[in-house]
């Protein structure tokens, strides 16, 4: 059964727990030691969003379920996170331009949930966009430095923007999910996906880069509508491996 505004609050919090297994792939891993404690507090951010929200929706449902139920016990088809956010990592560039493309998505959503009607979740709405300002921040200044950097990191970053650009426009196209959101008072939306756009754009440009064209043939599923690539599975497989292995495993 979906409950009033569950689409809405799942795809927040699915978005966010990809993007932080994404992030979390890469600790150890990033080119250096501050980068590779930067991602991780923006990756544990992506996971607090997530668990908050997934706290919030099993106890509205009222029926036993738990976070642990939404993160680990639903298949690809369940999840509605944005596509941007489940895909690979690939190198340096490609991460971080999907984490600003992500990191301005939220910077135009969540200003419109600080005054939203609902009480249980308006005191964390303020704080998330208090992060995201931090991340923002973070990653529009690392797509400026690589791409005014050297010719090769100029290269990676507009070969991860030409790969990356076709799935923003899941971002772009509004929908009844949004709608109905800004109906019932959960948020404001009218207006979000040319407010990221405008956003992008701008940002895009400062840093040198030309935004490619986009092949309507060539546009990937809409993950918030549970229709995915094939990378959400690879995920999962990983993510939700022990709950698998170990039914009810309790932590």
């Amino acid at each position: 059964m979906t409950l009033p505004h569950e689409e809405f609050l799942l795809r927040i919090a699915d978005t966010n727990l990809m993007a932080a297994q994404r992030l979390g792939e890469l600790v150890g891993h990033a080119p250096e030691i501050e980068q590779d404690i930067s991602l991780t507090n923006i990756g544990l951010d992506h996971l607090e969003r997530a668990r908050v929200l997934y706290q919030h929706l099993a106890e509205t449902r009222d029926d036993g379920s738990t976070e642990d139920t939404f993160a680990f016990e639903r298949t690809p088809e369940a999840f509605r996170n944005l596509s941007l956010a489940e895909l690979p990592n690939t190198d340096y560039a490609h991460l971080i331009l999907r984490q600003y493309l992500l990191d301005t998505w939220h910077l135009n959503l969540f200003p419109g949930c600080v005054d939203s009607n609902h009480p249980l979740l308006a005191k964390h709405w303020e704080l998330w966009l208090d992060q995201t300002r931090y991340h923002h921040k973070y990653t529009s200044a690392w797509v400026r430095r690589l791409a005014d950097g050297t010719e090769e990191s100029h290269r990676r970053m507009q070969t991860a923007l030409d790969v990356l650009w076709p799935f923003g426009r899941e971002v772009l196209e509004s929908d009844s999910v949004l709608h109905r959101a800004q109906v019932d008072g959960m948020a404001q939306t009218s207006g979000l996906g040319n407010q990221w756009l405008e956003a992008v754009k701008h940002g895009i440009e400062a840093a040198g880069l030309t935004l490619p064209g986009v092949d309507p043939r060539s546009i990937p599923p809409y993950g918030k509508q549970g229709h995915h690539t094939p990378h959400l599975a690879e995920l999962l497989d990983e993510l939700q491996f022990m709950q698998r292995q170990y039914p009810d495993l309790c932590w």
